[in-house]
């Protein structure tokens, strides 16, 4: 009987016949390396077990929704080994998704994790070589209103961000964020039973919102936030928009009869779950701006570019 260390070997081997564009190569090679059928049946027998345990590993999440929801609420954002832990997490094959609430018109949500929901309006590189953090970090500009989509203008808000950022202290103007996964809504039968079970089950469908959790210079996390995607990825041909849509139908979620770009839905992740009143704060109404983050030169996140407040006044 062939060792496994001969097996292991031997794996290698067809590895390299798989690109073979001889379909027989690798029934000739098993026959040619153990002539005896035995042998050739105790190699793909040990091929399969191998293949099952690899695929239960690949079928494990990274952690359980309450170690997500736990590292989310105590992380420190500053950290770059916290970061990649988060990301190594929400990134995974399998991610344990986390039930939000209901809103006051039966609506149930979820948080999908995934890292890369958001994307910047424009890419920065700031002076000095200082690079942008990746995009699982990013910064909003509240006080920013895109000329696209329409909207009602305020007439002090720029329509880009103008200047370069010093410092991350004016939390009014905008913050910084990391993302967490998308927004989803619960658009099953509406004749079954709300159940946990039955809710859990699904069908899903993305609302157009990110969610992300917003942290202070400190590195802790400072709420937790929807934010509309108006660069979204084209389910069709999985290419990321590359500018804004004119079409006015953008921020509505649920049955809301009223569109927003941002709002605050908890003040962290363990206040959210299943039947939990879902409620909307420090709602923003216009369209917004997202730049990139970067290390100002104390270590801590910044926004890279910011608004004059003084414009237009």
């Amino acid at each position: 009987m062939p060792t496994i260390q001969e097996f292991e070997a031997f794996e290698k081997v067809v590895k390299t016949i798989a690109s073979h564009p001889d379909t027989s190569a690798f029934p000739t090679s098993l026959a040619h390396r153990w002539p005896n059928p035995v042998d050739q049946m105790a190699f793909l027998r040990w091929q399969l077990q191998r293949g099952n345990e690899l695929q239960k590993v690949f079928d494990t999440p990274g952690a359980t929704s309450e170690q997500l929801i736990e590292l989310i609420d105590n992380m420190s954002y500053n950290s770059h080994e916290e970061r990649c832990e988060l990301l190594r997490i929400i990134d995974s094959p399998v991610v344990p998704w986390i039930h939000v609430g209901k809103d006051k018109y039966g609506s149930h949500y979820r948080i999908s994790p995934q890292s890369d929901t958001l994307y910047p309006d424009k890419e920065f590189s700031p002076p000095g070589g200082n690079e942008p953090l990746p995009t699982s970090v990013l910064g909003v500009n509240l006080n920013v209103q895109p000329r696209n989509p329409p909207c009602r203008r305020r007439g002090h808000y720029a329509e880009e961000s103008n200047m370069s950022n010093e410092s991350d202290d004016t939390s009014d103007t905008g913050f910084v964020f990391h993302q967490i996964g998308i927004l989803e809504e619960w658009v099953g039968d509406s004749g079954i039973p709300k159940s946990k079970e039955n809710i859990s089950q699904g069908p899903w469908f993305p609302t157009g919102f990110g969610v992300v959790v917003k942290f202070g210079r400190n590195g802790l996390a400072d709420g937790i936030y929807i934010i509309y995607n108006f660069l979204p990825v084209d389910d069709c041909t999985y290419e990321r928009a590359k500018c804004r849509s004119d079409h006015p139908t953008w921020g509505y979620l649920g049955r809301r009869s009223d569109k927003f770009a941002v709002a605050k839905i908890a003040n962290q992740m363990s206040s959210l779950g299943f039947n939990r009143p879902l409620s909307l704060d420090q709602v923003v109404d216009h369209p917004v701006e997202l730049v990139n983050a970067v290390h100002d030169s104390a270590g801590f996140i910044i926004r890279t570019t910011v608004a004059d407040v003084s414009c237009g006044r």
